[in-house]
Formats: structure tokens, C-alpha cells, sequence
């Protein structure tokens, strides 16, 4: 099973952030890009599950641990950031096979969106979502750039932003949910768009947070 944990920026909880990778004690963590803004600081919350979403989890909870993180490597393209921060022991946390390319799952295939989709609420209950890859997808961005995506079944919400994508039967991590189709605002609470949820999801494919990975490990010098 992935740990996937709630993230925050700026101090508001905006959605969430897989691990990916660990080197002695750097800790590597994969989120939409968009999630972070312009803001200066990033934490990961560790909640009282760690991540863990088959375990029981206690709610609402007011406040929870936060660790600072750092942005590593980014890329604007496939809307996808790699975060760093330093665990306190060299204890070996879970890390999800990831794809080396992309087209290794197929359309019918069941998944699961881990994630926390009401973190902007405030929430950090972290929910397991069963769901099916409708389509596989190339997303054009910029003249000569195309993105690999999956289109899911599930219905992402504000906080879905960041979410793992783990294949059904082999665990791995095929996806980072990016945000979904949807239509334009019909009202705001706060920061909360409503009626924006569609059942048309998209999640960049995995392959691509590997470059971030070991650009992130360059970066803070772990070999």
C-alpha cells in the first residue's frame, strides 16, 4: 500500500502527496505542481494513521504533526513536483514500484485513488477509491510537449489534487491525480469551488516522476 499524506502550503492543507522514493534519509514525495502556488513553504502532515490508509482513522482531528519540505525538481508540462524532507530515522517507509514508461496498464483496468479529497475542507481522513481506467491519454501542452495521462472513472474532488494512482492488482503507482473535468463554477464557499466535481478525472502518468527523483537526489547530494 502507498503513504500517501495531506500537504500543505502556505499553512492552509490543500490536498496530497505520495511517497516515492527514500535514500538514506531523504524522504521523496510526488504532488500536482498546481497545488503549491506561490507559496514559500510546504509541510507534510503526518497524521495518526502515518499514512496508512488500512488502518482505522480517528476524525475530525483540529491538528496533527507537519514536517517542513522542500520542492525538489518540478515540471509545468505534466503539472507534477517532487517534494524532499528528512525523516528523523533511517526506518524503511513504503515505496510503490513506478513504471519506467507509460502505456504498461490498459483501459479497463481497476485502480485505487488514495488520497485525502477533503484536505481544503480541512479533513484529514483519508479515503480508498476503487476505480476503472476509462481511456489512456496524450495531452498536448505546448508545441512539441505532450504529457501521458490515464482518464479515470472517479470523481475527484478540491482536495484529490496530488493523489496516488495504484493499480488493483500489482500495487504499483501508475498515476499522480492532476484534476478533472469540470464545468465552470456555480458558487464558492471560501476556496471550495461547488458543483465542480465530474465523474471525468486525469492523473499524469507515473514514468514521468522518476527524472524528478533523481534530479531531486542531485540536488540535495544523495547518491
Amino acid at each position: 500500500m502507498a503513504l500517501v499524506f495531506p500537504l500543505a502550503a502556505g499553512g492552509t492543507l490543500v490536498g496530497s502527496a505520495v511517497v516515492v522514493a527514500k535514500r538514506k534519509k531523504e524522504v521523496l514525495l510526488a504532488t500536482s505542481l498546481h497545488l503549491l502556488g506561490e507559496s514559500a513553504t510546504v509541510q507534510i502532515a503526518i497524521p495518526p494513521h502515518g499514512g496508512q490508509c488500512d488502518l482505522p482513522q480517528r476524525y475530525p482531528l483540529v491538528s496533527t504533526p507537519a514536517v517542513n519540505a522542500t520542492v525538489g525538481a518540478v515540471n509545468p508540462f505534466a503539472d507534477l513536483a517532487v517534494l524532499a524532507f528528512e525523516a528523523p530515522d533511517e526506518n524503511p517507509l513504503v515505496v510503490p514500484p513506478i513504471p519506467e514508461k507509460p502505456g504498461l496498464i490498459a483501459v479497463g483496468s481497476e485502480v485505487a485513488v488514495l488520497g485525502y479529497p477533503f484536505a481544503p475542507l480541512g479533513s484529514f481522513l483519508e479515503t480508498w477509491t476503487p476505480g476503472i481506467v476509462t481511456a489512456l491519454a496524450k495531452r498536448d501542452v505546448a508545441p512539441g510537449v505532450i504529457v501521458d495521462e490515464l482518464v479515470l472513472s472517479n470523481v475527484a474532488h478540491p482536495g484529490s489534487s496530488g493523489s496516488a494512482v495504484i493499480g488493483r492488482r500489482d500495487a504499483r503507482l501508475y498515476g499522480i491525480l492532476r484534476g478533472a473535468l469540470a464545468p465552470p463554477e456555480v458558487l464558492r464557499i471560501g476556496n471550495i469551488p461547488i458543483a465542480t466535481d465530474t465523474s471525468v478525472t486525469f492523473a499524469t502518468s507515473s514514468h514521468l516522476v522518476q527524472e524528478l527523483v533523481e534530479a531531486t537526489f542531485q540536488t540535495l547530494g544523495v547518491s
